[in-house]
């Protein structure tokens, strides 16, 4: 072997062991890792709230801060039944962040943390569409009472009727007591 220029030789076996790494087909790396989902019930039972609605709208604040996203809720398992309601989730997948779709309706499962609902990848949350099966585990919800609501309108009228019922019944008796 000439070695002239200085250059080492290289070894047989360090080729051998550079040839076999680059070989070896290296296994994704993710920074959010999740264990298998629990079961519908399990989720459930662990959430703060668990809601089906769609996203009215996503909003993600300046700097590394959640985003925010406002829901239409439609119906209710656990937690607030209101029309609207709020989840953070962080902002993207890799910080375990739920990925929402504005108009899209999803199966949420929350849980509180400092005063506000979270979600994350590994929280059973899903599009409505392919939440079957967690559907049919849950069973019926409650559907949040307002005006735009199904039952929203039958309560506010009752609401009404009541109080007009109330406001004449407390006008005939101020009448009869007067005479």
């Amino acid at each position: 072997m000439n070695r002239s220029n200085g250059a080492r030789p290289v070894k047989p076996l360090l080729v051998l062991i550079l040839l076999l790494t680059a070989l070896i087909p290296a296994a994704p790396a993710y920074a959010c890792s999740c264990a298998a989902p629990p079961s519908a019930l399990d989720a459930l039972a662990q959430a703060s709230s668990t809601f089906s609605g769609r996203v009215i709208d996503i909003d993600a604040p300046a700097g590394y801060e959640p985003l925010r996203v406002r829901f239409e809720v439609e119906t209710v398992w656990k937690g607030p039944i209101q029309p609207e309601i709020e989840v953070r989730t962080a902002r993207d997948t890799a910080g375990c962040g739920f990925v929402f779709e504005k108009d899209v309706s999803y199966l949420v499962y929350a849980y509180e943390a400092d005063g506000a609902l979270f979600t994350t990848l590994c929280s059973r949350s899903l599009a409505l569409d392919q939440a079957g099966e967690d559907l049919e585990a849950l069973g019926l919800g409650t559907a949040p009472a307002g005006p735009d609501s199904p039952i929203g309108w039958p309560l506010l009228a009752a609401g009404v009727v009541l109080f007009i019922a109330g406001a004449g019944l407390t006008l005939r008796m101020r009448r009869r007591s007067a005479s």
